[in-house]
């Protein structure tokens, strides 16, 4: 019998395959890196029902695909010359996807009256 992370993350890289296929113009690097932070978060929470892992998987995907480029400049401006130069666009979709996940479980654990105070900036 397999073990869950080797499945997981088997299913990972043909996914991220596909999804690459399907839309050329995307960066098979971002699509990867994205796919591999929203699933590094994802598979360690047991707490969150399937409906809402699937969600949050789905999110911090596209999020994560979405603002790859941003975070990869964002990044840039960080990191010395040397190594901005060097900055791959996977490095920069993994973070996002990361961060998206982390921020969207920080939503999801609030209840509505203490989000709309953040909102609001009266915390």
């Amino acid at each position: 019998m397999a073990e869950p992370a080797t499945t997981t993350t088997s299913t990972a890289l043909i996914s991220a395959i596909s999804i690459t296929a399907l839309f050329p113009n995307l960066d098979a690097g971002s699509v990867l890196g994205a796919l591999c932070g929203a699933t590094l978060l994802i598979v360690g929470r047991k707490e969150l029902g399937r409906f809402k892992s699937i969600a949050l998987f789905f999110a911090s995907f596209v999020i994560g695909i979405l603002f790859a480029d941003l975070m990869t400049t964002v990044l840039c401006g960080i990191l010395p010359q040397d190594l901005s130069d060097k900055t791959p666009l996977s490095l920069g979709a993994l973070l996002v996807s990361i961060l998206a996940t982390q921020l969207l479980l920080l939503i999801l654990n609030q209840d509505l009256a203490s989000l709309i105070k953040i909102i609001r900036g009266r915390i």
